[in-house]
């Protein structure tokens, strides 16, 4: 699902942005800088070669969220379901982020760390299980004893 590679398919593109033609200042002096010539929008815009996925496989994707059962003792509500076994998208979608912002600003993380960093937040079963869905689903790789996010994962999430 994630063949497709994330690289010059956005651009960034500055609103607002006003320079000369050696930059924001003349010279070297960077403590004469006006703060406020940084204070300027971005705008994300896709490229020619952006290739979105399709909805289909985003659905499909949704349909395989892991659900336990409040009558099974061994496969249990997990954190992200409501006590009529149903799926809470939005706790669904938190602890996932939460894993993949972790991965974000720490890649190559260790499995272990990357736990318990969010056990306090949510039960280790349950953050095992979301761990493994997203490395079912390609999201995710462990290489070398490290935690890895494939490019274009984003695409999936925003």
């Amino acid at each position: 699902m994630f063949a497709n590679n994330a690289k010059i398919q956005i651009k960034l593109e500055a609103i607002d942005y006003y320079h000369t033609p050696t930059g924001l200042i003349d010279g070297y002096i960077t403590r004469g800088i006006d703060a406020n010539l940084f204070d300027f929008r971005l705008r994300v815009l896709p490229t020619k070669e952006f290739q979105p996925f399709e909805t289909s496989s985003i659905v499909s994707m949704a349909k395989t969220i892991p659900k336990g059962s409040l009558y099974d003792e061994v496969n249990y509500l997990y954190v992200w379901q409501d006590t009529n076994d149903q799926v809470v998208r939005e706790v669904w979608r938190k602890t996932i982020h939460a894993i993949i912002t972790n991965l974000v600003v720490r890649p190559g993380l260790d499995r272990a760390i990357l736990m318990s960093c969010l056990v306090p937040a949510v039960p280790l079963r349950d953050l095992t299980v979301a761990l493994q869905w997203l490395i079912d689903n390609g999201t995710v790789y462990e290489g070398s004893d490290a935690l890895w996010l494939r490019d274009a994962y984003w695409r999936v999430y925003i």
